[in-house]
Protein backbone atom coordinates (compact mmCIF):
# COMPACT_ATOMS: atom_id res chain seq x y z
CA UNK A 1 0.00 0.00 0.00
CA UNK A 2 1.31 3.47 -0.93
CA UNK A 3 0.88 6.14 1.71
CA UNK A 4 -0.53 9.40 0.38
CA UNK A 5 1.47 12.50 1.34
CA UNK A 6 -0.23 14.91 3.70
CA UNK A 7 -1.16 18.41 2.61
CA UNK A 8 0.77 21.19 4.33
CA UNK A 9 -1.13 24.23 5.58
CA UNK A 10 0.39 26.86 3.27
CA UNK A 11 3.26 27.87 1.04
CA UNK A 12 6.14 29.55 2.86
CA UNK A 13 8.36 32.01 1.00
CA UNK A 14 12.04 31.16 1.13
CA UNK A 15 11.19 27.64 2.23
CA UNK A 16 13.20 24.74 0.92
CA UNK A 17 11.13 22.17 -0.99
CA UNK A 18 11.28 19.53 -3.71
CA UNK A 19 9.37 18.75 -6.87
CA UNK A 20 8.16 15.19 -7.21
CA UNK A 21 9.33 13.00 -10.06
CA UNK A 22 7.02 11.73 -12.77
CA UNK A 23 5.62 8.20 -12.88
CA UNK A 24 7.75 7.53 -15.96
CA UNK A 25 10.88 8.96 -14.35
CA UNK A 26 10.72 9.09 -10.52
CA UNK A 27 14.29 10.41 -10.44
CA UNK A 28 13.25 13.62 -12.23
CA UNK A 29 12.33 15.32 -8.93
CA UNK A 30 14.54 18.24 -7.94
CA UNK A 31 15.39 20.30 -4.86
CA UNK A 32 13.67 23.69 -5.02
CA UNK A 33 13.20 27.00 -3.23
CA UNK A 34 9.98 29.01 -2.92
CA UNK A 35 11.17 32.32 -4.28
CA UNK A 36 8.57 34.96 -5.13
CA UNK A 37 5.01 35.85 -6.00
CA UNK A 38 3.83 35.42 -9.57
CA UNK A 39 1.57 37.59 -11.73
CA UNK A 40 -1.53 36.02 -10.18
CA UNK A 41 -1.96 36.51 -6.45
CA UNK A 42 -2.46 32.80 -5.79
CA UNK A 43 0.68 31.78 -7.70
CA UNK A 44 4.18 31.65 -6.24
CA UNK A 45 7.38 30.57 -7.95
CA UNK A 46 9.69 27.68 -7.24
CA UNK A 47 13.30 27.81 -8.43
CA UNK A 48 15.35 24.72 -9.22
CA UNK A 49 18.05 23.64 -11.68
CA UNK A 50 16.74 23.29 -15.26
CA UNK A 51 16.12 19.85 -16.72
CA UNK A 52 15.91 18.66 -20.29
CA UNK A 53 12.52 17.10 -19.62
CA UNK A 54 9.30 18.93 -18.73
CA UNK A 55 8.38 19.27 -15.06
CA UNK A 56 4.97 19.36 -13.47
CA UNK A 57 3.21 17.89 -10.49
CA UNK A 58 3.44 18.06 -6.75
CA UNK A 59 5.80 20.23 -4.70
CA UNK A 60 6.66 18.88 -1.25
CA UNK A 61 8.54 20.13 1.79
CA UNK A 62 11.20 18.22 3.74
CA UNK A 63 8.50 16.55 5.83
CA UNK A 64 7.01 15.05 2.70
CA UNK A 65 3.89 17.23 2.91
CA UNK A 66 2.44 18.54 -0.35
CA UNK A 67 2.62 22.35 -0.41
CA UNK A 68 1.50 22.99 -3.98
CA UNK A 69 1.40 21.99 -7.62
CA UNK A 70 4.09 23.01 -10.08
CA UNK A 71 3.64 23.67 -13.79
CA UNK A 72 6.30 23.39 -16.48
CA UNK A 73 5.98 26.84 -18.08
CA UNK A 74 9.46 27.87 -17.00
CA UNK A 75 11.95 25.25 -15.91
CA UNK A 76 14.19 27.78 -14.15
CA UNK A 77 11.40 29.59 -12.32
CA UNK A 78 8.26 27.48 -12.47
CA UNK A 79 5.00 28.81 -10.97
CA UNK A 80 3.20 26.77 -8.36
CA UNK A 81 -0.25 27.04 -6.83
CA UNK A 82 -0.62 26.67 -3.06
CA UNK A 83 -2.19 23.35 -2.02
CA UNK A 84 -4.59 25.10 0.36
CA UNK A 85 -5.98 27.17 -2.51
CA UNK A 86 -6.32 24.06 -4.67
CA UNK A 87 -8.15 22.08 -1.98
CA UNK A 88 -10.60 24.91 -1.26
CA UNK A 89 -11.40 25.30 -4.96
CA UNK A 90 -11.93 21.54 -5.32
CA UNK A 91 -14.25 21.53 -2.31
CA UNK A 92 -16.35 24.37 -3.70
CA UNK A 93 -16.56 22.87 -7.17
CA UNK A 94 -17.37 19.37 -5.88
CA UNK A 95 -20.16 20.51 -3.57
CA UNK A 96 -21.59 23.54 -5.35
CA UNK A 97 -20.40 23.27 -8.96
CA UNK A 98 -18.86 26.74 -8.83
CA UNK A 99 -15.96 28.64 -7.31
CA UNK A 100 -16.87 31.92 -5.63
CA UNK A 101 -14.53 34.56 -4.28
CA UNK A 102 -14.87 38.28 -3.52
CA UNK A 103 -14.01 40.65 -6.37
CA UNK A 104 -11.83 43.40 -4.91
CA UNK A 105 -11.32 45.57 -7.97
CA UNK A 106 -7.58 45.75 -7.37
CA UNK A 107 -4.46 43.64 -7.11
CA UNK A 108 -1.54 44.12 -4.76
CA UNK A 109 1.60 42.64 -3.25
CA UNK A 110 2.70 42.22 0.30
CA UNK A 111 5.05 44.73 1.92
CA UNK A 112 7.04 41.90 3.52
CA UNK A 113 8.32 40.74 0.11
CA UNK A 114 9.76 44.11 -0.97
CA UNK A 115 13.51 44.57 -1.19
CA UNK A 116 15.17 45.84 1.96
CA UNK A 117 15.59 49.40 0.67
CA UNK A 118 11.88 49.90 0.02
CA UNK A 119 10.97 48.19 3.29
CA UNK A 120 13.27 50.54 5.21
CA UNK A 121 11.77 53.57 3.44
CA UNK A 122 8.22 52.52 4.35
CA UNK A 123 9.25 51.77 7.92
CA UNK A 124 11.25 54.88 8.77
CA UNK A 125 9.49 57.52 6.65
CA UNK A 126 5.90 56.34 6.83
CA UNK A 127 5.90 54.05 9.87
CA UNK A 128 4.59 51.12 7.80
CA UNK A 129 5.96 47.67 8.68
CA UNK A 130 3.47 45.41 6.92
CA UNK A 131 0.40 45.47 4.71
CA UNK A 132 -0.31 45.37 0.98
CA UNK A 133 0.87 47.75 -1.78
CA UNK A 134 -1.77 48.40 -4.47
CA UNK A 135 -0.31 47.62 -7.92
CA UNK A 136 -3.46 48.06 -9.99
CA UNK A 137 -7.00 49.38 -9.54
CA UNK A 138 -9.68 48.18 -11.95
CA UNK A 139 -11.57 50.91 -13.81
CA UNK A 140 -15.10 51.58 -12.47
CA UNK A 141 -14.60 49.18 -9.56
CA UNK A 142 -15.80 49.98 -6.04
CA UNK A 143 -12.16 50.36 -5.01
CA UNK A 144 -11.63 53.07 -7.62
CA UNK A 145 -14.87 54.83 -6.70
CA UNK A 146 -13.77 54.82 -3.06
CA UNK A 147 -10.53 56.55 -4.00
CA UNK A 148 -8.02 53.69 -3.84
CA UNK A 149 -5.11 54.40 -6.18
CA UNK A 150 -2.03 52.60 -7.41
CA UNK A 151 0.79 53.00 -4.91
CA UNK A 152 -1.50 53.21 -1.88
CA UNK A 153 -0.67 50.88 1.01
CA UNK A 154 -3.46 48.92 2.66
CA UNK A 155 -2.13 48.64 6.20
CA UNK A 156 -5.16 46.64 7.38
CA UNK A 157 -7.68 44.56 5.43
CA UNK A 158 -10.51 43.59 7.78
CA UNK A 159 -7.92 43.21 10.52
CA UNK A 160 -5.38 41.39 8.34
CA UNK A 161 -2.08 43.21 8.01
CA UNK A 162 0.65 40.60 7.99
CA UNK A 163 0.34 37.58 5.72
CA UNK A 164 1.55 36.38 2.35
CA UNK A 165 -0.79 36.64 -0.61
CA UNK A 166 -1.46 32.89 -0.98
CA UNK A 167 -2.75 32.92 2.61
CA UNK A 168 -4.75 36.06 1.83
CA UNK A 169 -6.25 34.30 -1.20
CA UNK A 170 -7.30 31.47 1.12
CA UNK A 171 -9.07 34.04 3.29
CA UNK A 172 -10.97 35.39 0.27
CA UNK A 173 -11.94 31.88 -0.83
CA UNK A 174 -13.16 31.10 2.70
CA UNK A 175 -15.53 34.08 2.42
CA UNK A 176 -16.85 32.68 -0.86
CA UNK A 177 -17.20 29.18 0.59
CA UNK A 178 -19.13 30.45 3.62
CA UNK A 179 -21.46 32.33 1.30
CA UNK A 180 -22.16 29.21 -0.78
CA UNK A 181 -22.92 27.34 2.44
CA UNK A 182 -25.47 30.02 3.36
CA UNK A 183 -23.24 31.26 6.18
CA UNK A 184 -22.32 34.65 4.75
CA UNK A 185 -20.96 36.48 7.74
CA UNK A 186 -18.98 39.15 5.87
CA UNK A 187 -20.93 41.77 3.92
CA UNK A 188 -18.13 44.31 3.63
CA UNK A 189 -14.38 44.59 4.12
CA UNK A 190 -12.95 47.38 6.25
CA UNK A 191 -9.71 48.73 4.77
CA UNK A 192 -7.23 51.13 6.33
CA UNK A 193 -5.57 52.83 3.36
CA UNK A 194 -2.41 54.94 3.51
CA UNK A 195 -1.82 57.41 0.65
CA UNK A 196 1.95 57.84 0.63
CA UNK A 197 2.01 60.94 -1.60
CA UNK A 198 -0.46 62.88 0.49
CA UNK A 199 0.61 61.21 3.74
CA UNK A 200 -3.04 60.62 4.57
CA UNK A 201 -4.49 57.52 6.23
CA UNK A 202 -8.21 56.76 6.01
CA UNK A 203 -10.65 53.92 6.52
CA UNK A 204 -12.99 52.77 3.75
CA UNK A 205 -15.68 50.10 3.57
CA UNK A 206 -15.52 47.86 0.50
CA UNK A 207 -18.74 45.90 -0.22
CA UNK A 208 -18.32 42.16 -0.73
CA UNK A 209 -19.07 41.27 -4.36
CA UNK A 210 -18.78 37.57 -5.10
CA UNK A 211 -17.73 36.46 -8.56
CA UNK A 212 -17.57 33.11 -10.35
CA UNK A 213 -15.03 34.46 -12.82
CA UNK A 214 -11.29 34.74 -12.32
CA UNK A 215 -11.38 38.46 -11.57
CA UNK A 216 -9.43 40.77 -9.27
Amino acid sequence: MTQKPAAARAVGYGASSSTTGSRQDPSSGRHAMISKLGPARWIVHVSYPPLLCAIGGGVINHNGDVIGMSTDDDLKNAPIMSITTILTCIEMWTIFGRIARPRLGMCFRTVELLDMGLMDELRYIYGIRNGFIVDEVILDSYAEKLGVRRGDVIVSFSGISSCYLPQFEDFLLSVGLDSLRGMRTVNAFKLEVHNLLQKVKRTITLPVQLSDASEY
